[in-house]
């Protein structure tokens, strides 16, 4: 080549190099774009919620769909045992699995700060990715290809880690429901430990926001969620069924003659046997979907039962009343004989306004009370009666 030959082609490549250049922080900048909308959409999403779960759950899902993940744990600081431990999976995982973990019933490793790939992100405070399967450890039945985890931090303090594994394939715009395929090939980028590390933000500042409000509305001694609590919740409930049909059942339940107990047996007994009552009729709520326990005051507890008729409720109602009767507590060598009236009432079945259900329902209570206690009183369309105990 001849020296205006060489001049030119460096004059071309140049030219080539600045657009290159050019064209790569272009879509640097749109991606950049895209994750801030993600950010601010997800922000607006989760602004309004106050409610620990559901929070947690909608921040995890959110991760999943931004980042593109085949799979997601949300892990929470256990202050007492220094460990990371899982409080939340999502996406491609087994309905039944991922239930289990949700709700506490599958136990799951809990990693040390620096174990680990997410014990690495809370011990050095930074997104932590690997994108090469053999030096991930494989512990699970499905193959972990690459691994994003990201420290939720508020202020200083190390909260949780949020992990993603595992890329998949985008989903066809024109179908948006359709099954996403693992793509074994696929990276954890830069750009994607950014956005992580913005939804990490978020999630830490919302999290500790719902901690203080779950704080608000749950009762020390129960762990049962309270009076304000339920009012938002059967309000909410209400609000479902006047909208999109359906029902609510609610029971009111007070344990009997409790003043005459306290002053037997002194209020440290009575608050044993109000943590007892509150843990069986939590587990019951627990056991059955959409259904929510809560201690409205003193010595009374009512139950929310949605899209469940009174006759159902009434089941569930009596196998716990028997279970209460039959605890089996004792105190200085003697039995603590406890039991409970019930009362039962579904909107809008047996009640035309949203606010006689719990009118109708205390009613049936108190004709429990009424009828010699330890028996349930159902409300139904024309009167109150009485079911065998």
């Amino acid at each position: 080549l001849t020296a205006t030959e060489m001049l030119f082609l460096q004059e071309i490549c140049s030219v080539a190099a600045t657009n290159i250049d050019s064209t790569l922080k272009y879509g640097k900048n749109l991606k950049i774009l895209a994750n801030l909308q993600t950010l601010y959409d997800i922000n607006q999403e989760l602004a309004n919620l106050n409610d620990f779960k559901d929070l947690t759950r909608k921040t995890l899902r959110s991760a999943v769909q931004a980042m593109g993940a085949q799979k997601a744990n949300l892990m929470l600081l256990n202050r007492s045992t220094g460990k990371l431990e899982i409080k939340l999976v999502d996406g491609d995982i087994p309905e039944a699995t991922k239930a289990g973990i949700n709700c506490g019933d599958i136990q799951t490793k809990a990693f040390s700060i620096g174990e680990g790939n997410a014990g690495m992100a809370a011990k050095e405070r930074r997104p932590i990715r690997v994108n090469h399967r053999s030096r991930i450890p494989q512990v699970g039945r499905n193959p972990v290809h690459c691994i994003l985890s990201v420290p939720l931090l508020y202020g200083d303090e190390v909260i949780g880690v949020m992990n993603m594994t595992n890329k998949v394939n985008p989903i066809d715009p024109k179908h948006p429901l359709a099954p996403r395929t693992l793509d074994p090939l696929g990276l954890f980028t830069e750009t994607d430990s950014q956005l992580a590390l913005g939804l990490a933000d978020q999630a830490a500042v919302n999290l500790h926001k719902a901690r203080l409000y779950d704080a608000a509305v749950t009762d020390r001694l129960t762990g049962l969620k309270n009076t304000r609590y339920f009012d938002e919740r059967m309000a909410k409930h209400l609000a479902d069924v006047a909208s999109s049909g359906g029902t609510v059942t609610l029971a009111i339940t007070d344990l009997d003659h409790f003043k005459k107990f306290n002053d037997t047996w002194g209020h440290k007994v009575g608050d044993l046997v109000l943590s007892e009552t509150a843990k069986r009729l939590k587990a019951l709520a627990v056991s059955i979907p959409g259904a929510m326990a809560f201690r409205y005051g003193g010595e009374e507890f009512c139950l929310l039962f949605r899209n469940m008729t009174m006759d159902e409720a009434r089941e569930h109602m009596d196998g716990w009343r028997i279970e209460i009767e039959n605890m089996g507590l004792t105190h200085d060598d003697n039995d603590l004989n406890v039991t409970v009236s019930i009362g039962l009432s579904e909107y809008p079945t047996h009640c035309d306004r949203p606010e006689d259900l719990f009118i109708t329902a205390d009613a049936a209570l108190y004709r429990a009370k009424g009828g010699g206690r330890n028996c349930i009183v159902c409300v139904d369309a024309t009167q109150l009666k009485i079911e065998a105990a």
